[in-house]
């Protein structure tokens, strides 16, 4: 983590993910945790030798299911709990390094994408369109979900 300047915190829609919020607050940063803990928390330790902890810059709200291009309302309740709970370290003083109307990005789910370019071991930007073997069952990669995934990455990667 010291060797970052700011970090990426990937979350999906669910309660590990809006636990995962609260124990970068702790681990990280000391925040809410007991103070019999002293000079073991991390963020103690890296202030007694003069180490800057990372900022956050951004948080993916991932695998989302779409519903008119943003995330379907089951999904936006869970992640409406994670940015309440990100709000929350801010509020206890953890840095951020971006504006808080860009903290957060809805990376939509991309489902037959993600498992042809992990299967066949291939970047995202050299997935061809159409008929895919997977193991023993034929899929097929199509243009709308790709694109709607791609562009997503595309907007996470040009905030950096």
């Amino acid at each position: 983590m010291l060797a970052a300047d700011r970090l990426i915190v990937p979350c999906t829609a669910d309660g590990s993910s809006a636990r995962g919020i609260d124990n970068i607050g702790r681990l990280l940063y000391g925040k809410k945790i007991s103070k019999i803990y002293g000079e073991a928390i991390f963020s103690n330790k890296a202030a007694k030798n003069s180490l800057p902890l990372p900022s956050i810059y951004v948080v993916t709200l991932n695998r989302s299911t779409q519903f008119d291009k943003k995330a379907s309302k089951a999904f936006s309740a869970m992640f409406e709990e994670i940015k309440h709970r990100v709000n929350d370290l801010e509020a206890e003083g953890v840095e951020f390094s971006s504006k808080k109307e860009n903290r957060f990005l809805d990376i939509p789910d991309a489902h037959t994408v993600a498992v042809v370019c992990s299967h066949e071991g291939v970047s995202l930007s050299n997935l061809k369109m159409g008929p895919h073997q997977v193991h023993d069952l034929k899929v097929q990669v199509n243009p709308e979900p790709f694109k709607r995934y791609k562009d997503a990455i595309d907007n996470l990667v040009s905030t950096l």
